[in-house]
């Protein structure tokens, strides 16, 4: 057969298909609008899981947008957020001087990170556990964890070169969970509210500088404060390697990684791209939403589509019998009843995306009135579930190809 001809035929049935589509959801057929739903909700699902699960890894990384790299100790990407043991880097102070001098480096703050006990001074409420984040403040807007820094006196006045014995400024600026939390029942701390750190020797506490919405999920939802580096150092034991968790270094985009590897001799450099990906292979929760999600999409789909559509091939006996009468072969007839599977899954696939996306802003509009929820969304999410939707729909063509082929052609139409 012509090569030509032979695409010419795969066209017009394509076309055929996709007309006998429209005209069935035009004409709101129950069987082939249950077939396009049943594949937009197992996708709309699937997508939805995705989306929660990469904002599960993306929520987990105390710095912002404007954060280009993250220098941490060599192996400790899984840990990039909550590690309060293990290895750190230490000399953090002078490190991040050099690196704020650098050229194209528009911001530079480690970030060392406690769990302390606080509660109110002069106050019978019970001390309470808020992960307690220390940062070296910038003279520019800079936000770690979701909550701004602004609000700190810039620099590390307690450091004072090392000596550790400057002016103890005690600032904090809490989020809105950690403001509850530290609060009596049913209320919050204020700002101005002194602040005792309990199971310390020291006698030292903190007085909230403000309480700040934290700006997407993450870890600013839970009990966060943001304190100076030297101060959390100082009640923690890291004041004798001047030690941090990591370093956060935000550029103008003339820097690249590789500019930054002699910063520390055993530390590792990652793009926010590098550490999600770290991060989600050391974290098995979001990798298994998403992997079960995908399964659950791919079998549901598939009955659905199974279904529904057998029901239509069925249905259509009679219409395939009169094309067999007329000379249209097997092969053509059920690559028809695959153009119109494929079609459908198609239809399908595009509603669930739109579904999705249905979803990404209502989770956004719950953002606008303070709840904040874990959800990443990604173009390249839209085309994941049009691929899978097309996939059920491979999935599902051979039970159909062979429920049509099974058409005994003369007797339907004599019948």
């Amino acid at each position: 057969m012509d090569s030509g001809t032979h695409r010419g035929r795969l066209r017009g049935l394509a076309g055929l298909a996709a007309a006998r589509l429209g005209h069935r959801l035009r004409e709101r057929d129950g069987q082939t609008l249950l077939s396009v739903g049943g594949v937009a909700v197992a996708v709309a699902l699937l997508l939805v899981v995705t989306s929660v699960s990469a904002g599960l890894v993306t929520g987990t990384t105390v710095g912002t947008d404007e954060t280009d790299y993250w220098i941490l100790p060599e192996g400790s990407a899984g840990s990039a957020v909550t590690a309060v043991e293990g290895q750190r880097l230490g000399q953090v102070h002078p490190v991040t001087e050099r690196l704020t001098a650098r050229p194209g480096v528009t911001d530079a703050t480690p970030v060392l990170t406690g769990v302390l006990r606080l509660g109110p001074a002069d106050s019978d409420v019970e001390p309470q556990y808020v992960v307690v984040l220390g940062v070296l403040p910038g003279a520019s807007e800079q936000r770690v964890a979701g909550l701004p820094t602004d609000a700190l006196s810039p620099g590390d006045p307690y450091y004072a070169n090392g000596s550790y014995n400057g002016t103890w400024t005690g600032e904090a600026v809490v989020s809105e969970s950690a403001a509850s939390t530290l609060g009596s029942e049913g209320g919050q701390v204020e700002p101005g509210t002194s602040l005792q750190v309990a199971g310390t020797e020291f006698d030292e506490g903190f007085t909230v500088s403000t309480i700040a919405t934290t700006d997407g999920p993450g870890i600013g939802q839970l009990p966060v404060a943001v304190v100076h580096l030297a101060e959390l150092q100082r009640l923690t034991g890291g004041t004798s390697g001047d030690v941090a968790d990591q370093i956060l270094v935000s550029t103008d985009g003339s820097v690249a990684a590789e500019d930054l590897d002699g910063v520390y001799p055993n530390a590792q450099v990652l793009t926010r791209g590098e550490l999600l990906t770290s991060r989600a292979q050391q974290s098995g929760l979001p990798v298994a939403m998403a992997a079960a999600a995908l399964v659950v999409a791919v079998v549901v789909g598939t009955l659905f589509l199974v279904t529904t559509v057998g029901f239509s091939v069925l249905a259509d006996a009679e219409y395939r019998a009169v094309l067999a009468a007329i000379g249209v072969s097997g092969t053509s007839r059920a690559t028809l009843v695959a153009g119109e599977t494929l079609a459908t899954a198609g239809v399908g696939g595009l509603v669930g995306v739109g579904c999705w996306l249905v979803a990404a802003a209502v989770v956004a509009l719950l953002g606008v009135f303070g709840t904040a929820v874990p959800f990443a969304v990604r173009p390249v999410f839209g085309l994941y579930g049009l691929l899978v939707a097309l996939g059920v729909g491979l999935v599902a063509l051979p039970p159909l190809v062979v429920v049509s082929r099974r058409t005994r052609a003369v007797r339907e139409v004599l019948r």
